[in-house]
């Protein structure tokens, strides 16, 4: 019973506004940003390997 409401909880929530977001999901989201920020960052880079 516990496991399935941690489940449930992680699937979906309700933010203040009414709205259904899926924490699972923002996870995913803040990852690709970061990813996205971390490729554009090392984008710079024209010596990867040190010397």
């Amino acid at each position: 019973m516990v496991v399935m409401l941690v489940v449930v909880v992680l699937i979906s929530y309700t933010d203040e506004s009414g709205v259904v977001h899926s924490a699972i999901g923002d996870v995913v989201k803040a990852l690709k940003d970061f990813f996205g920020a971390y490729s554009w960052a090392i984008s710079f880079s024209n010596n990867i390997t040190p010397l």
